[in-house]
């Protein structure tokens, strides 16, 4: 064979490869960065990722809510990211129209929202403490304690 032919063969193999790399790069920057995080009636929503939760759990609760259009995206960008051992418990602002990327970000890092916490009618401390520990995920009675406390 010629000189020639050999180069046809190694510009077509280069080509393929490029074609290729590229469909696969599409791929992983669709995985990652695509649309894929939609709020409940395509809104801005609130996840709550509770105390003592794992990944599994989090998983479920986006599974609930309906905000993944594709779980599978979301775990892989989440396995990427090292997510499942990073769980933070809190408030979290989701986003209409998200990406996996973004949503796990946030989540790994813990960037919540404020919480305003509010409270009417309330006459005792005992009163307070049940208040402020449903919106708070604290134990009232130890709640009530420290306030009691003299240090």
């Amino acid at each position: 064979m010629g000189a020639h032919v050999w180069l046809k063969r190694i510009m077509f193999l280069v080509l393929a490869i490029l074609i290729l790399g590229g469909i696969k790069g599409v791929d992983l920057y669709r995985k990652a960065f695509a649309k894929n995080i939609f709020g409940e009636r395509d809104r801005d929503t609130y996840l709550f990722v509770r105390t003592g939760w794992e990944y599994k759990d989090v998983l479920s609760e986006i599974e609930r809510m309906g905000l993944a259009r594709n779980m599978h995206t979301l775990q892989w960008v989440a396995q990427k990211k090292n997510y499942p051992n990073h769980i933070n418990p809190g408030r979290y602002l989701i986003r209409n129209r998200m990406s996996n990327n973004d949503l796990i970000n946030m989540l790994r890092s813990g960037r919540q929202e404020p919480l305003d916490i509010t409270f009417n009618h309330i006459r005792t401390l005992e009163q307070f403490c049940d208040r402020i520990g449903e919106q708070l995920e604290l134990e009232s009675g130890a709640l009530l304690n420290y306030l009691k406390s003299d240090s």
